[in-house]
């Protein structure tokens, strides 16, 4: 079992999540652009062969790009809210482990320094012999 380190820096992974929101919003736009279109230009085609079969086709191209934007700007927002609150969860763990550790160094302030560094120790390595 490996005991490296895992160190996440809160404030950077939040701001992160910026940029996927961001790129989020300009697929939604494209969904709604696509939508305007096809609403615009839904009767344009008129009712002629050749209207019957381009209109279709276009509506249908303008359809698949609205669900695709729609696809896309849903994992993007995903992805950048998943960001955003796991940063805000390490700061919070980050924030308790720093209480818990004053509390700890208040609560051990007294003992002296060999003896602090025995049970250190000993708690780190419960095999070891007592000193």
């Amino acid at each position: 079992m490996s005991h490296d380190e895992l160190y996440v820096e809160p404030a950077a992974l939040i701001r992160m999540s910026g940029p996927y929101h961001d790129t989020a919003d300009h697929f939604e736009a494209l969904r709604l652009r696509a939508e305007g279109l096809r609403t615009r230009y839904r009767e344009a085609w008129g009712n002629d062969d050749l209207g019957k079969q381009v209109g279709p086709q276009f509506s249908g191209m303008l359809e698949a790009i609205e669900g695709h934007a729609a696809s896309v700007h849903a994992n993007l927002k995903l992805h950048g809210d998943g960001l955003h609150v796991t940063g805000k969860l390490y700061a919070e763990a980050e924030g308790d482990a720093d209480q818990t550790a004053r509390s700890l160094n208040e609560a051990f302030a007294g003992l002296p320094i060999s003896k602090r560094h025995t049970a250190g120790a000993a708690a780190q390595n419960p095999e070891a012999e007592p000193v």
